[in-house]
């Protein structure tokens, strides 16, 4: 059985992620415009809910440069798309048109009319929903600190995680499905969760907040986040967080080697589904498709 690891931290993370002018910049070359596919409805409807803010969708002009995985915008040579406030315009690297944490990070924007990474849309009410990268991260600015938070493991967090839509057909949004994982500080008091430790002990990789696992007939996958906010490991008294896995049914599970922003691809089956947060796990068997 083939099972791929594919750790998501590049995606978002390491490439900038968004901004915003007054005046739209010149399209870049190649872009063409599109017709937001029926998977966009939903992530639209996601994004609305989480910020608490309504808006149609329809007014947004969309544009994809296709076959490739970044964009020039000003001076910056590799973001993986932008909102502009002018024409209320979202350009999308083509091989992150599917990428639904890409795609609901530029939502948001539009949503928020505001190029900035306010941090408490992007990583508080909209964490894990949408991608919220270094560059984004460092935008939002730091994680509030409390004093007398407590110290805890990830055991000590209630886990769970939802599959939608139910039940996941190729007829329902594009074949597109989510998992949802989310972990809850039961306590009436703040806390920050120790996570363990990865990588070489001389030069540590950040830890591994939340992680997934599928397992079925045809192989599996998995992959996570990793802690590069110290906000993700923070949590006040009863928060949780969530933490959104995107994939798309498909004739096969999606191979390592596949360009960056390829949505995670597996083939209609029943899967093993394991949610994980710091190692702390909850597991059901789903059924996929078709």
């Amino acid at each position: 059985m083939f099972i791929w690891a594919r750790y998501r931290y590049l995606s978002g993370s390491l490439l900038v992620a968004s901004c915003t002018r007054l005046t739209a910049p010149p399209l870049p070359s190649g872009a063409v415009a599109f017709i937001a596919p029926q998977v966009y409805t939903t992530w639209w409807k996601i994004t609305e809910a989480c910020s608490g803010i309504h808006a149609e969708m329809s007014t947004i002009s969309w544009y994809v440069v296709p076959n490739t995985g970044v964009l020039p915008f000003g001076s910056l040579p590799d973001v993986q798309g932008y909102w502009s406030s002018s024409g209320n315009r979202i350009v999308l690297a083509g091989n992150y048109a599917r990428d639904g944490g890409t795609v609901r990070h530029e939502m948001l924007h539009a949503l928020l009319r505001n190029g900035r990474h306010v941090r408490s849309q992007f990583l508080g009410a909209c964490g894990g929903i949408v991608d919220c990268g270094q560059g984004c991260i460092a935008d939002a600015g730091p994680a509030y600190v409390d004093p007398d938070a407590a110290r805890v493991t990830a055991d000590d967090l209630d886990l769970s995680f939802t599959v939608n839509p139910i039940p996941p057909s190729e007829a329902v949004d594009s074949g597109f499905l989510r998992v949802t994982v989310s972990a809850t500080n039961a306590a009436p008091v703040p806390v920050i969760v120790t996570l363990p430790p990865r990588g070489d002990p001389i030069k540590p990789w950040p830890p591994t907040t939340f992680s997934y696992y599928l397992f079925g007939s045809s192989g599996g996958l998995s992959g996570g986040e990793l802690a590069l906010d110290s906000g993700a490991t923070r949590f006040g008294p009863h928060e949780a967080k969530q933490q959104v896995f995107d994939f798309v049914i498909g004739d096969s599970i999606v191979l390592a080697g596949q360009p960056a922003g390829t949505p995670r691809s597996v083939p209609p089956g029943s899967y093993l589904v394991r949610a994980s947060y710091g190692g702390h796990s909850v597991s059901d068997t789903v059924r996929i498709g078709p």
